[in-house]
Formats: structure tokens, sequence, C-alpha cells
């Protein structure tokens, strides 16, 4: 670390680059690993309801187990499998959502060649992992080649049961990525209350029994499917080899009618359901883990380390995230650090701490408030000149003549030439580019416009999406400043005061005007999805944080420096504590 200690970006990169190396590579390492030795208790479960018999219950257990010594390469696949979908889910991984401003946007979003590469890589693991689950069964489903009869012996032939239920575990794994593309599944969810215990939150029965369900909720689908393109399917797969005879005749409304098959079909998607699902909560686990940056530091080659260099650098959006969850935390749950907080440097007697901290949150929250003021912002509207020839123009020209007038030099009349020369011809009107005119032509079809035309609220979306960091930051501001009536021990906190009022109050009426004017803020029900959770959570915090430091400090409000406006505003929060 000693080569970032020169310039703001090197200490920005320095941080980046040590957070990736030693934070965050070995949480994920550590999620991968968890989901992947995971399979070592939930796939024994999955082949004893697979093979459940009343006679003989244990043929699943005893099947898994004679597994590894028959065909250990089964489980090398399925591990293969479970450990691509775990390495999926920690990679392709963001801390706030991609806002889409049209409905072209979230189109080609949907059509973009990454997400259909992500969703052959998810399909070809998903069919794996069933094929391999298949495998160690031992079942009537285990084998793709069958006898075509119980007494042919030489003769075998292909198992369309087989076939199904492989191609089911495709299906499965690329519906899961589509409805996780739609409700925005990369995006990390960063807890309101952290849960130190993993095995509190696993939940492993309730993510197996939901999984379930939603394999049989989305069985008729795949039925559907197969009844419709399976014949297609079988040629496509095995097209080039010799002609085959099929067992099993899947392609008629009786032949799909099995219960075994079924069951099957709904313990294998049930199965992989529950890989997936508990690689997004380990995922979401270790991410979003709370990591303590130090408040102090005994060395200068620390400081891209200390916590206000990470609350105020930029480079990573994790680093961001995670560093403005410590000073939230830190606000609340800790003491002693708090009490670092409040410490002064030796000599001066200066609140470098304090200062860096606050003004890491100060900054966040003047940059929001610029924000939502353009937001709110309505376009400039300018009226047209009239034309020169009309009796108002006439009117302006001569007004505007006899108001100059007087502020004029005294100059010579000219002559008729050097006025001729003095005329200048009009300025070109611009030319509109080729593609503006094509987005005007298509903004006139009514279809085109559907696609084209701006989402309803989509500015107020984009400026949500990423407030969780301002949220914490004044959160913990607002801690703070209560606890510093009675752990500030020199009074470091007294002079930010006016400023932190200000800005709080700014916000929490910037907030106020926006929501009047915002539709997905004014609907009570909405359920608009993250960005208005986080909306509500914005303003709920700065009206909470306001009540708070008006009831610890509100005989000593009348000395802090605020102007007319703002002091009126904060009477109201002193009327509500009253």
């Amino acid at each position: 670390m000693r080569g970032y200690e020169d310039s703001p970006g090197n200490m920005s990169t320095g941080l980046t680059e040590w957070f990736r190396n030693e934070v965050h590579f070995w949480r994920c390492v550590h999620a991968v690993l968890i989901v992947v030795a995971l399979q070592f208790i939930l796939t024994p479960v999955a082949l004893f309801f697979l093979q459940f018999s009343v006679y003989s219950p244990f043929d699943g257990f005893s099947d898994w187990l004679t597994s590894f010594a028959d065909s250990p390469w089964r489980h090398i696949c399925l591990l293969g499998a479970v450990f691509v979908l775990a390495v999926y889910h920690v990679t392709c991984v963001n801390v706030a959502p991609v806002i889409h401003v049209t409905r072209l946007a979230q189109v080609v979003h949907f059509c973009h060649p990454r997400s259909h590469g992500q969703a052959l890589l998810r399909a070809f693991a998903g069919a794996i992992f069933v094929r391999a689950m298949l495998g160690m069964s031992r079942g009537p489903y285990a084998r793709v080649d069958v006898r075509c009869t119980p007494s042919a012996e030489f003769e075998e032939c292909m198992s369309e049961a087989y076939v199904f239920l492989v191609l089911h575990g495709a299906f499965t794994s690329v519906s899961l990525h589509l409805s996780q593309l739609a409700a925005k599944g990369s995006c990390l969810a960063f807890p309101p209350i952290q849960v130190v215990s993993l095995r509190k939150h696993l939940h492993i029965s309730s993510t197996v029994r939901r999984a379930a369900w939603d394999t049989m909720r989305r069985a008729y689908i795949y039925y559907l499917l197969f009844f419709f393109l399976g014949s297609f399917l079988k040629c496509w797969i095995y097209g080039d080899m010799e002609p085959t005879i099929w067992v099993g005749d899947l392609q008629t409304v009786w032949g799909l009618i099995d219960l075994r098959l079924l069951w099957a079909l709904v313990v294998t998607g049930a199965a992989l359901r529950t890989v997936d699902q508990l690689a997004v909560v380990m995922r979401d686990y270790y991410l979003t883990k709370g990591y303590q940056f130090p408040v102090m530091i005994q060395f200068e080659a620390e400081r891209p380390l200390q916590l206000s260099t990470a609350m105020a650098s930029r480079g990573c959006a994790f680093v961001q995230y995670l560093s403005f969850q410590d000073f939230r935390l830190l606000a609340e749950h800790s003491r002693a650090r708090r009490a670092q907080v409040f410490a002064v440097s030796t000599p001066g007697c200066h609140p470098l701490h304090w200062g860096a901290l606050c003004e890491a949150c100060l900054v966040l929250v003047r940059q929001f408030c610029q924000a939502l003021g353009q937001v709110d912002m309505p376009p400039p509207t300018r009226p047209p000149n009239p034309p020169p020839g009309t009796p108002q123009a006439s009117r302006t020209e001569g007004a505007s003549f006899l108001r100059m007038r007087p502020l004029a030099l005294a100059t010579p009349p000219l002559g008729p030439m050097q006025m001729m020369n003095q005329v200048q011809p009009p300025p070109p009107q611009p030319k509109l580019s080729i593609v503006r005119r094509m987005l005007d032509a298509l903004k006139s079809n009514p279809l085109a416009s559907y696609f084209i035309s701006e989402l309803p609220d989509v500015k107020s979306r984009q400026l949500f999406a990423d407030c969780q960091p301002l949220i914490w930051a004044i959160e913990g501001l607002c801690l703070l400043v209560c606890a510093s009536k009675k752990e500030d021990q020199y009074g470091v906190v007294q002079f930010s005061l006016p400023e932190i009022f200000s800005a709080l109050l700014e916000l929490d009426q910037l907030l106020e005007r926006h929501g009047k004017r915002c539709s997905i803020l004014r609907r009570p029900n909405s359920s608009s999805g993250r960005e208005l959770r986080l909306g509500r959570a914005l303003a709920a915090a700065v009206t909470t944080g306001l009540y708070q430091m008006t009831t610890t400090f509100k005989q000593h409000l009348g000395s802090i420096d605020l102007t007319t406006e703002y002091r009126r505003r904060l009477k109201q929060f002193e009327d509500f504590t009253r």
C-alpha cells in the first residue's frame, strides 16, 4: 500500500485493489464452497425422495453411497454443475440496478448476446445436474438407453422419459435466469438487520418447500412445450445418429399423464431450484456481510483502508456500500469506536476523524439535493420571437430603441454605403441531424412511440435506485449527533450542527416537494419495487433523524445559526416533539 499515498486517485485505486483481492475474492470463495459442500446433504435427500418406496425406503441412500465407487464421474459432474451455478451468481452481481429509460432499452437488455450466453451456460449446467442425479438413482430413469421390451436382452432403445427430465433441467435453469433478469435478481439486497449466524440465514427447509411449489406451479408450461416441440428437440439432439426407437409415448396426452414421471420431474426440478436459491442466499450473505474499517490508523500506509477514506472513495461501489454500512453500525452499536470518532488529534486538538466522516456524509447529501433539484426543475421555455413585420415586433423594437437611446454615444449619421456594409445576413438555422430527424419521425408513429418514449418517473427511479449509502449516512450521522451529547468530551460535534441541520432540512424540503409530483411515491399501496422502498426509506430516515436531533437538543436549538426558512421548518419538528 505504500505506492498509494500521494494522490486521492492513487489512494482510491489502492483501496479498490485491496478490497478486490483481500475481501471480495475470499468472500466469493466462501460462498461457492458452502454451496458445493451443501450438496453432500441435499443430494442423498433428493435421491431418497426420488426412489422412495414403502418396501425399500433407503434405496436412495444406498445408491448414493455405492455410486462413489461405481461411477464417481457422476459426482464430479454434479459438483461441477453446482460450482458453475455458484460462480455465476457471485460474479454476475451489482449493488445497484440499472434503470432503463425506455421500453426499447428493456427489450435490448433482455435480447443482449451476453444474456443469451448466460442463459445457455445455466441451461447446460442444469441439464448436467439432472443427468448426474438421475444416473446416481439407478431407477427407471437412470439411463438413456433401455431395453425395448422386457424380454429383449440385446435390443436397446432410447428412453424418452430420460430426455424429458434432462430437458426439464435446462428449462428450469432458463426460466430461473429470465425471472431473475426481470426481477433484477443480480442486484444485492443489503438487509436492514445483519444476521450473524449462517445457520439462521440459510432456511433450507423453507427454501426446499418453495422450490418444490414453484416446480409444480410451472410444470404445465414445460408439459405444453414438450407436447408441441418435443419431436423437434429429439430430432435435433439425435439427428445425426442411426434411426432410433424411442420407448415411451410422451407425444400424447395419455403418455404425459404419468404420476411417476411427474414425481421425478418435481424432485429433480426442486433440487435444481434449491441449489440456485441457496447460491443466491450465500452470495447475499457473504457479499453484504459487514466489514469493520479502522477509524484511527497508526501508519500512513494504512490510510487507504481508513473508514473516512473508504466513505469518500468513488472507485468501487462495494467499498462505498460497506463503508457507509459500517458507519451506520458504528454509530448505533459501538461506543468504543464512537469515542475514536469524537477524539481530537495530538498535537493541535483538531477533530480530524469527525470532520472527515461528517464531510463525507454531507457531500453525499449535497450531491443528492442537487440531483433532486435538477429532476424537479421544469425545462426552460422561451417564448417564440415574433416576426419582424408584426406590430408587436415593431413596438418592441421601438421601445427597446427608446430605452437604449440615452446610453448611446453621439455618432455622425452614416451614409447609404456604410449602412449597407453594416447590414449582416441572419445566421443560418441549425440543421437537425439524421438521427434526430429519424427519431422525430418515429415519435409520430404510435407503435414506435410506445417503445422509444420515456417511461413514467424514470428519473426518480434512477435517483432512488442508488440511495442506500445516503440512507446509512443520514442515519449514522444523526445517531452520532445524538450520542455526542453524552459522549463528546471535546465538543467537536457542536460546530457542525448548523451545517447538518441545514443540509437535512433542505433535503426534507426537496423530498416533500418531489413526493407531491412523483406518481409512484403518491400511491400508498404501490409495488414499484426497490426504488420505491428506498425512496420511502430515505424520507423516513431524514424525518426520523430530524426528530431525534430536535428531541436531543431542543433546549439549545435557538443558538444554532439557521436561516429564517429553515428555522420555520424546524419549528414544525419542535412543536411535534413537545
